[in-house]
């Protein structure tokens, strides 16, 4: 029977998900995912993925400098929030906006690297 928990972000419930009971005592333990990380950039490119339910957004903490950039993994998993911490749509982000992205410390070597993103804050 699966069981509930609520994904609380600056003291707001923001998304609800579903798990067993075993796995909500692995998360307790930390068994799942202990932490994450966060980048703060400027969106510099958001594209698709052909024949993907995914999307690229890739930030930069320099715009024109290719080695500070990272591309983010977007998925259906993933939670957008704006400054008032409103959930919003992917289609609401633009080139030139500025986040922090919380996301996976799973990175690839690649120039820039790519990683998945769980939480994607508009500033």
């Amino acid at each position: 029977m699966p069981s509930f928990y609520f994904i609380i972000y600056n003291h707001r419930i923001i998304k609800k998900a579903y798990f067993s009971i075993s796995e909500i005592k692995n998360i307790l333990r930390g068994d799942i995912m202990s932490c994450c990380s966060y980048t703060i950039g400027t969106i510099v490119d958001i594209s698709d993925i052909m024949n993907q339910p995914y999307k690229f957004i890739t930030i930069g903490k320099v715009p024109g400098d290719i080695y500070t950039y990272t591309r983010l993994v977007h998925s259906e998993e993933t939670i957008i929030l704006d400054h008032e911490y409103n959930e919003i749509g992917i289609e609401d982000l633009k080139v030139g906006d500025t986040i922090v992205a919380f996301h996976s410390n799973a990175m690839t070597m690649s120039i820039p690297p790519q990683t998945s993103v769980f939480i994607i804050e508009v500033k």
